[in-house]
């Protein structure tokens, strides 16, 4: 996605996962690196669909979303009880210089096993001249 330079554009970020395990899960945790592109003081949490905690670390600009004693059921034995989501919100650093890159990632762990790895988002810092709407006829 490119992103207007000339503002201090706001994202929207959202971390779905799902427990296709053969067990409940009693805890998920996820851990997202927070680019230095980005402005850690406009964090904002915006939902999630379980109970959480949130810790910011500051130093390490690592953001910490904690679901203790979710209990998230099996894909296999309950679809919907098996999925969770969390939404959060963060502003890019002001002027920023064009093509400058934001990307971002998370890692979603259940109970004690390693992470699952999400895809990475990308953004760029652009401005975007002589593009037409061009439609068929």
């Amino acid at each position: 996605m490119f992103v207007n330079p000339d503002a201090a554009d706001e994202f929207r970020y959202v971390v779905h996962f799902q427990n296709d395990g053969n067990n409940n899960a009693t805890n998920v945790v996820i851990t997202d690196t927070i680019s230095p592109n980005l402005d850690l003081s406009t964090f904002r949490l915006v939902g999630a669909k379980h109970g959480i905690s949130t810790f910011v670390n500051t130093t390490t600009r690592v953001v910490t979303f904690t679901f203790n004693n979710i209990n998230l059921a099996q894909s296999a034995a309950d679809l919907d009880g098996s999925r969770g989501y969390v939404v959060y919100s963060i502003s890019e650093m002001p002027n920023l210089p064009i093509g400058t890159e934001i990307e971002n990632t998370a890692y979603i762990y259940f109970d004690f096993n390693p992470a699952i790895v999400t895809n990475t988002t990308y953004n760029i810092n652009q401005t975007m001249l002589g593009l037409t709407n061009n439609s068929m006829e």
